[in-house]
């Protein structure tokens, strides 16, 4: 219900919230009670979108509780969650591991070009103070960003890296920018003329966010995937990782399920950044970018 200019999800089902009764919600994880080792919640935000989503959050995981249902289980959610003390508490207690955040830039402008108003509202400043009392509560943070936006330039991912590692986000995971069909964004780039995947349905395979669709603004191709390496090297070397597990294991040592968890997919995403630097080679190889960024620059010209 954000609108945020590059979710593909108001999209595909709408910007309404279809509810089930907590009730019976309730009955369904009783049902699978001890049946798997973790679950995760699929709901794209079940906190934050209005008053009423964040009554039934504290509803729901109290009644868990109440009911003795213990699960690990793994959820979205909006960085307003952090002020909740409450629902952070009953939520660590029903065997919350951690849950994804949206954090997406700590670049005003960029937050500002992605109508991520949500962040807009907390402010930047506050980020710090959000990742500390959710994780203070036992709860692993797992914060995704993008790049490519308008407003990124190569100190970007140096900006980025000094956070993640200031801020003992426990997980940080990012890809670059993704035009999905029929967002906002776009449109945007579409109008612009700086979209270079267009022939449907074969291009769709680059729809991922692990591959680069159009024209950057303020990079150059060679500077983002020296950014991604940097980030890389910065933050998912291997040494780097195990001092943040460390910290993860004495902040979240209430929760060691969500420090285990942490590490895990830490470990996990180190092929995936692998991959996502790989593909950007590729393209610079292939010089396709290249000539889509001639013909794109010609086109300025003439008009």
């Amino acid at each position: 219900p954000f609108s945020c200019e590059f979710c593909s999800v108001p999209q595909f089902q709408g910007k309404k919230y279809r509810e089930r009764p907590i009730e019976d919600v309730l009955d369904e994880f009783e049902s699978i009670k001890g049946q798997f080792r973790g679950l995760i919640l699929t709901d794209e935000n079940f906190y934050g979108h209005s008053k009423k989503s964040n009554e039934r959050v504290l509803e729901l995981f109290k009644g868990m509780v109440d009911r003795g249902i213990y699960q690990n289980w793994f959820g979205f959610t909006s960085l307003n969650i952090y002020k909740d003390d409450e629902a952070l508490e009953y939520m660590k207690k029903s065997g919350c591991v951690g849950v994804l955040i949206g954090i997406e830039s700590i670049n005003e402008e960029a937050l500002k070009t992605m109508n991520k108003n949500v962040n807009l509202r907390i402010s930047i400043e506050n980020y710090f103070e959000a990742i500390a009392n959710i994780r203070k509560h036992g709860l692993a943070v797992w914060g995704t960003m993008v790049f490519g936006n308008d407003a990124d330039t190569p100190d970007t991912f140096k900006q980025v890296a000094d956070f993640v590692l200031d801020s003992h986000v426990d997980i940080m995971t990012c890809g670059i920018l993704c035009p999905f069909i029929n967002t906002p964004l776009y449109h945007r780039l579409n109008n612009d003329g700086r979209l270079f995947r267009t022939n449907f349905p074969a291009d769709w395979k680059y729809y991922t966010s692990h591959h680069l669709t159009y024209i950057l603004k303020n990079m150059t191709l060679q500077e983002i995937i020296d950014g991604f390496q940097y980030l890389y090297d910065k933050i998912y070397d291997t040494n780097v990782l195990r001092k943040r597990f460390q910290n993860a294991k004495e902040v979240l040592k209430d929760n060691m399920n969500a420090a285990m968890f942490a590490f895990r997919v830490n470990l996990d995403w180190q092929s995936v950044y692998q991959h996502l630097i790989q593909n950007l080679k590729e393209l610079q190889t292939s010089g396709f970018y290249d000539e889509m960024l001639k013909q794109h620059n010609q086109s300025k010209k003439l008009g």
